[in-house]
């Protein structure tokens, strides 16, 4: 229950004098009590309407409804802050009586409501892991274990999995509405990715990327939907109707990273390009540590040893992982020769050493997965060497393995994927930003000239400082010009021109490389007020990406949920799950009445929980 605060395309224009005025949608951000009427286009009092018990003094806001714009906006003569009046106004008196009515754990029913203690015999020594971490709970707080299980008042338990799932799904909503609120009206991105889970299902994990108030770029993982197909086109209704479903407005969607499948990238059917034909601004960036991991698989198949090597690497892994019985024999006499090795002094013991390991398989799109491949090789090298002599006796491939040892080709391969992997793991970890890259890439391929974004660029001469403010104008103009009207890109080349003599020689700003830390440094000296277009410029480029490793994160939060113990679990149960998973930050700072009073809103409960 609370007012209705519609948000709508236009508001109605009332004529006032030789101007049109209009209700603005951001009152409600100052004024949340106010209720809109679209059919009267006026405002009223939703507490005064509610609890106003007395001859009304207020009928503007109560019954006839205000309606006169100019006065809103009028400095200490706000018509709405005037009607606020002081600290104990009638006003603010029915504000506090709506407040007090929507905190339904603290109706006088709910308080006064008496509790007994009923003793329950025990039916079972283990009753699941849920009930039994209850229990647990309560043996290490007494609170707790007053009002739980068998102590709790009456049979108000609330133990069930279906009471259990309806609390969950509240208090996912309440992170997802966080979430809506750190996106607020700016654009966003939507990174997206598919995989499948532990019961075979095509699952689509989606990301949100966007630039919060104060100048960070927040990845937050917002959903995980069951597809039943993977064509585009039904990839793309399952992405509109969540973002509609928590009014994310598609229009302000400015980004999409996705991996290189047919089905993502296509150009003319591909899910980018369906939504570019209907938003063309939401531009496709491909995942850049995919496209690398692919290039690099790609150079290493052109080096004839180094494909002759991962070929009779991949050789002998299956012929082994293929057969359990040969799975278990490498066991057996991998720890034969740990023990051998232990007696005779030439390893080290320990806590975690020694340990019994596997072969592990080498993936196309993930280059460290050679590497981890070619060191389970040589860490069990003399078991492989010995298990293979059994079972092939005089055959080429145990030739060739013995030799890998000493060959060039497993250090010319150690090196090479060492070298790229610590490559990779540098990009992913180190302060280097690829988003400039990438709009750099970009906007090379489109002829258009940015000059370098960050403040610590001071040796730019007069003419090439004029380049700079016509490359990024022309960056404006060239890919964003929904974002900026033609008043707007007028006062952007004018704001353009201060920054780089007021901006740039900043003390604060001269110490930053990244166009990230930019955004924050305008954000947090208030720059951002006085360059407000050129700052909508930089949040907009940082709205774009280059990495799906938020995805990847999610689907690894996957495989943690939705377990082959637990592979039937409930589509909704575990989109909720996954998100208290993956989000715990923003679950920390909900408060638990907030959820109980939710609880008892959506279904009447007769025991306080």
């Amino acid at each position: 229950m609370g007012p209705f605060q519609p948000k709508l395309a236009e508001y109605p224009r009332t004529e006032s004098g030789r101007q049109y005025r209009r209700f603005q949608y951001t009152w409600f951000d100052q004024f949340p009590w106010l209720e809109y009427s679209p059919s009267k286009d006026a405002i009223f009092c939703f507490p005064c309407f509610i609890f106003e018990n007395k001859v009304s003094r207020h009928l503007t806001f109560t019954t006839e409804g205000f309606r006169s714009w100019k006065r809103v906006n009028d400095g200490v003569r706000c018509a709405l802050l005037m009607y606020v009046g002081s600290p104990t106004s009638p006003h603010n008196n029915a504000v506090k009586s709506a407040e007090d009515l929507m905190k339904v754990s603290r109706h006088i029913d709910k308080v006064l409501n008496a509790q007994t203690v009923e003793e329950v015999q025990k039916t079972s020594n283990n009753r699941g892991n849920f009930l039994e971490m209850i229990r647990l709970m309560g043996r290490l707080n007494v609170d707790i274990d007053d009002v739980v299980l068998e102590k709790a008042p009456k049979n108000a338990k609330y133990t069930s999995p279906t009471i259990q799932k309806e609390i969950l799904h509240i208090l996912v909503n309440k992170v997802r509405k966080k979430i809506c609120e750190e996106v607020r009206d700016a654009k966003f991105c939507i990174l997206v990715d598919e995989a499948k889970d532990a019961s075979n299902k095509e699952q689509m994990a989606i990301v949100l990327r966007f630039v919060d108030i104060q100048g960070f770029v927040r990845e937050r993982f917002f959903s995980i939907v069951h597809v039943s197909d993977t064509t585009s086109s039904t990839l793309k209704k399952e992405i509109c109707d969540v973002l509609a479903r928590y009014n994310l407005y598609i229009f302000n969607m400015r980004g999409q990273g996705y991996d290189g499948a047919s089905n993502m990238r296509g150009a003319w059917n591909g899910l980018q390009a369906l939504f570019l034909r209907d938003y063309p601004y939401a531009y496709y960036v491909h995942c850049f540590a995919h496209r690398l991991q692919l290039a690099l698989v790609a150079a290493a198949g052109n080096e004839i040893s180094i494909w002759l090597f991962f070929s009779k690497l991949t050789t002998i892994i299956n012929l082994i992982c293929a057969s359990p019985k040969r799975h278990t024999e490498l066991h057996y006499a991998q720890a034969i020769e740990i023990a051998h090795m232990v007696a005779t002094g030439e390893c080290e013991t320990g806590r975690g050493a020694n340990q019994i390991g596997n072969l592990h398989q080498s993936g196309t799109t993930r280059w460290s997965s050679h590497f981890d491949s070619i060191c389970s090789l040589i860490d069990m090298y003399d078991a492989t060497i010995l298990c293979l002599k059994v079972w092939f006796k005089k055959d080429l491939l145990i030739l060739y393995v013995e030799k890998l040892q000493k060959s060039l080709d497993i250090l010319n391969a150690m090196d090479l994927v060492s070298t790229t992997k610590a490559l990779l793991q540098t990009l992913r970890d180190a302060r280097f930003d690829l988003l400039l890259a990438n709009v750099q890439f970009v906007c090379t391929k489109y002829e258009i000239d940015i000059p370098h974004m960050n403040a610590s660029y001071k040796k730019a001469t007069d003419r090439s400082c004029q380049q700079q403010v016509d490359a990024i104008y022309k960056l404006a103009e060239k890919f964003y010009l929904e974002d900026f009207n033609e008043q707007e890109m007028y006062y952007l080349r004018y704001q353009l021109e201060h920054y780089q003599i007021d901006v740039i020689h900043h003390e604060s700003f001269q110490n930053m490389s990244t166009i990230s830390e930019l955004c924050r440094g305008l954000a947090e000296t208030n720059k951002s007020q006085h360059y407000h277009l050129i700052d909508r410029l930089i949040r907009l480029v940082l709205t774009l990406h280059v990495s799906t490793a938020t995805t990847e994160r999610a689907f690894s939060a996957m495989k943690h949920v939705k377990t082959v113990l637990c592979n039937k679990i409930e589509e909704e149960f575990l989109a909720d799950s996954m998100m208290i998973y993956i989000e715990r930050e923003l679950v920390e700072d909900i408060d638990s009445d907030s959820i109980i009073d939710e609880f008892y809103t959506t279904k009447h409960r007769r025991v306080q929980l």
